[in-house]
Formats: C-alpha cells, sequence, structure tokens
C-alpha cells in the first residue's frame, strides 16, 4: 500500500482524524465538546506560555516537540479520564486535530462504558 507524502498526507490524514471525531461527536453532549475545546487549549497555553493556539496552527509551529505532546497527553489523560494510545496523537498536526482526537476517544470511550455497563 502506497501512502501519499508531504502536504497530501497531512490533508488525508486530517479528514480521516475529522470524520472519526464526527462520527463519534454525536455522543458526545455540545457541553462537554466545548469543555474539551477549552481545556485542550488551555492545556497548551500552560505548556508553551505567551502562545495564543489557533485550530489551524501546527503544534510544531507553537514550538512544541515530543516532551510537550507527552505532557499534553497526561493532562488530557487526566482530566477527561481516558487512555491516549501513544500513536493516536502520533499523527495529529493541528491545534485542531488535537482537539478532534481527544473529543473521539473520550466519546469512544464513554460509549465502550456505557455498552458494558461499566459507569463513566
Amino acid at each position: 500500500m502506497l501512502l501519499p507524502k508531504g502536504e497530501e498526507a497531512l490533508a488525508t490524514i486530517s479528514r480521516s482524524i475529522y470524520a472519526k471525531a464526527k462520527r463519534w461527536s454525536d455522543e458526545i453532549s455540545t457541553e462537554q465538546s466545548d469543555r474539551i475545546h477549552d481545556q485542550t487549549i488551555a492545556f497548551l497555553r500552560r505548556i508553551k506560555p505567551g502562545t495564543e493556539p489557533q485550530l489551524s496552527q501546527r503544534l510544531a509551529d507553537l514550538g512544541f516537540d515530543s516532551h510537550d505532546v507527552i505532557e499534553l497527553v497526561e493532562a488530557a489523560s487526566e482530566e477527561f479520564d481516558i487512555l491516549i494510545p501513544a500513536q493516536s496523537l502520533a499523527m495529529v498536526e493541528t491545534v485542531a486535530d488535537v482537539i478532534a482526537n481527544i473529543r473521539e476517544l473520550v466519546a469512544e470511550q464513554q460509549g465502550w462504558m456505557m455498552a458494558s455497563g461499566r459507569p463513566k
């Protein structure tokens, strides 16, 4: 299987992430979705003080490195009580990708908990 390269690959990956997030977004409330957005932006600001993250900005353009992404994963895991597989954020590029990925994981894991009869 040949994978697209460069900007085309990023566009393909972003579309895939957004499609999955859209499917799961119906599973979480607007209030919860807004909270995920707001908290994720707050995490980004805390990790890189002085930045004003915009949805279309790439994490690299904000100065994020792999250590910062790990810190973001830890903060989001704790705040939203979710497990974030290392590979799930490996392909995200933009702030919007991060938020969409976290929304997807929250909805997916809540759906699993509801389906298995476990409390949230």
